[in-house]
């Protein structure tokens, strides 16, 4: 068994999406300072420039609902086996699964078979939905590492080891331009409305927002003042999938891997829901939260969803400070929102709960990563005894 042989040197982590891989590339580089060792992924090109060796690339299954399950089943299925057959070959000392729990929670179960110890590094949202992975995480994970306090409640009642390590947004989260030179750069005026929209980072949320976009934007030029356009573009999305539906704005701009600039210099965003909520909270701009699923995935999440809100700056503060618009999105409603809000100049409000957020998300104990990276180390000297230390 893997503890019975001792630390091998080989972690892998796995992670099914861009923003899970965003973590793990930042908790393997603070791994990689404390202990020698060679890493392993389910990953794609980010984890890949860090010289991680990819057992399988992500971006064929990455998937939002149950229709997106059932289209990618193969790709799933050949993800599944690859995994599964690194994992019996290369026997990692340590497994850590990062979020993209549909499929993670299958290879706890495998490592636990397997006697290796496990970590899950940004755990299921059970106190959501899905009450019933808690058995599984307690069977299967020695490890639960969050960014998020309120979970610990939940984790410590069935006996899961639980690990705060604050949120990396809170310290990271910062433009990396300054505002005129982004207004130059990208060609952006000034004085006009500057509305920044996020669609979602999966090609399927995007396919699903984009004609809903599209007709924001219609409905937002009639309401507003010359308003100007951001679009956020996720790395993982082809651009072509925003592209044909805005062609004929010419007030609208496509700008790649720099949602924190865009957050910071815009008067309002629009967001699809996902940590584009949470950064956006901590940039201080005032939001409306749109999502749609499919049919099925909806009603089948009306069923098992359990709290009032889906944006994590509403759950965190437990009250609506960014307005929802779930699955029935009725655009001329969420335009008039989005100008009334506007003429309110809620700037001042936005700081009073970005101030009460950064509090609730702050470890005086420093950098997430780093904490979550000693957290690791005890666990591997715990199971295996002495670990070999980084050159």
């Amino acid at each position: 068994m893997a503890s019975e042989k001792g630390f091998n040197g080989r972690i892998t982590i796995l992670c099914g999406e861009l923003s899970g891989e965003i973590h793990a590339a930042n908790l393997l580089k603070n791994l990689s300072k404390l202990v020698s060792v060679e890493f392993y992924a389910l990953g794609s090109s980010l984890l890949r420039r860090e010289n991680v060796k990819i057992v399988y690339d992500y971006k064929g299954i990455s998937i939002t609902g149950l229709g997106g399950v059932l289209r990618k089943i193969f790709p799933i299925l050949r993800a599944y086996w690859a995994v599964k057959k690194h994992i019996k070959q290369k026997r990692p000392s340590v497994l850590i699964l990062v979020d993209f729990p549909g499929l993670n929670l299958f290879f706890a179960k495998l490592a636990k078979k397997e006697n290796i110890p496990v970590v899950y590094f940004i755990p299921p949202q059970i106190w959501a939905w899905g009450r019933r992975r808690i058995k599984i995480i307690k069977e299967c994970v020695d490890l639960v590492i969050s960014f998020f306090p309120f979970e610990r409640s939940i984790y410590e009642a069935y006996g899961v080891r639980y690990q705060f390590v604050g949120h990396p947004y809170v310290n990271s989260l910062a433009p990396s331009y300054e505002k005129e030179k982004f207004f130059e750069e990208f060609s952006i005026p000034k004085g006009n409305p500057i509305i920044a929209l996020f669609p979602g980072s999966r090609e399927e949320e995007v396919k699903r927002h984009m004609p809903y976009f599209r007709d924001l934007i219609k409905r937002l030029e009639e309401l507003l003042s010359h308003p100007f356009f951001i679009f956020a573009k996720a790395q993982s999305v082809d651009e072509r999938e925003i592209k044909k539906y805005i062609r004929s704005f010419p007030n609208v701009r496509i700008i790649e891997n720099l949602s924190k600039d865009i957050l910071f210099f815009s008067d309002f965003a629009i967001l699809a829901s996902g940590s584009a909520t949470l950064e956006a909270a901590l940039a201080g701009v005032p939001s409306v939260v749109i999502y749609r699923l499919s049919f099925i995935s909806y009603h089948v999440a009306k069923f098992l969803v359990k709290v009032p809100y889906v944006s994590l700056p509403n759950i965190l503060l437990g009250e609506e400070i960014f307005p929802e618009f779930i699955q029935n999105l009725d655009t001329q409603k969420i335009a008039v929102t989005i100008r009334d809000m506007l003429k309110r100049d809620m700037r001042k409000k936005m700081e009073e709960h970005r101030a009460k957020i950064r509090s609730l998300l702050t470890l005086a104990d420093g950098d997430p990563y780093r904490i979550a990276s000693l957290k690791i180390v005890d666990l591997i000297r715990e199971k295996y005894g002495s670990v070999p230390e980084a050159n």
